[in-house]
């Protein structure tokens, strides 16, 4: 036990085993259902926020995470959910949980619902539980229409004035073709809840959804991203902002020699 606890500050940063970008296969190196008491542990424990970017350690949550999720531990999931207001200007914990959350499966909705609905929360931790229900729809679709119908619930009471949020669960319905939600969608936009950044406007959902063959109006201005949605015309693919990965406690981009938590994050 102890020798593969003291392997996983060896693995490092993911980059380095992965191929593909597909995650390895943690459990070759001997983990188990044995071990998820001390993984847990290991992924909430506070003291790897401090660590120094040059430091092998700072990777230990997210290897922990990704082994907790192979492994189907649903004793992970309340924990790794209390984690969620720290993890949520974490790049790697918000790419990689709803995954997690995935491969852990239904045990894992009523949670998440539960803290979906849940207040006082900061955005992008909101956005992690309810991607990774997307994820777990995705991952077993006989548990979609039971996702949309928590997304349902959201919209008819949403958070008004979280508009990336409310923008990135119009992506999510993207991806479940959620034309059974299409009243709810049209209600989100119409009362400009929606960040028409990530997926566009109105019309660019209903296009997607194929409630219509093409656009009434001119294109709106997207904001950060003018003249995208014109380069992806009727495309399925559904927009994500590419952008290199920064740790919380890496140097920060702009050269400060702060560490990023420190400086341009917020």
């Amino acid at each position: 036990m102890k020798d593969k606890i003291n392997s996983l500050s060896e693995f490092g940063d993911p980059r380095t085993i992965e191929k593909s970008g597909q995650w390895p296969d943690y459990l070759q190196y001997g983990f188990t259902d044995e071990d998820i008491l001390t993984l847990i542990e290991l992924v909430t424990d506070p003291a790897f926020n401090d660590k120094s970017s040059g430091d092998n350690a700072i990777w230990v949550p997210l290897h922990v995470w990704r082994i907790l999720g192979q492994l189907k531990s649903t004793e992970a999931i309340q924990p790794l959910i209390e984690m969620f207001d720290s993890w949520e200007d974490d790049d790697w914990a918000i790419t990689e949980l709803p995954k997690v959350f995935s491969m852990i499966g239904s045990p894992a909705i009523v949670p998440l619902t539960a803290y979906s609905k849940e207040k006082n929360h900061p955005e992008f931790a909101f956005v992690i539980a309810l991607e990774a229900l997307k994820e777990i729809a995705i991952a077993q679709p006989n548990l979609r229409i039971e996702v949309l119908e928590i997304y349902r619930q959201y919209m008819q009471q949403p958070d008004v004035k979280m508009y990336v949020l409310n923008g990135l669960i119009m992506s999510f319905l993207l991806h479940l073709n959620a034309t059974e939600l299409i009243y709810e969608i049209r209600t989100m936009f119409n009362q400009d809840y929606v960040d028409i950044s990530v997926v566009g406007d109105l019309e660019d959902v209903e296009i997607e959804l194929g409630f219509r063959t093409k656009r009434a109006t001119p294109r709106p201005n997207y904001g950060l991203f003018p003249g995208l949605f014109n380069e992806m015309g009727n495309s399925q693919e559904t927009f994500v902002r590419e952008k290199t990965k920064v740790g919380r406690n890496d140097p920060c981009p702009c050269g400060s020699g702060k560490k990023y938590k420190k400086c341009c994050l917020h």
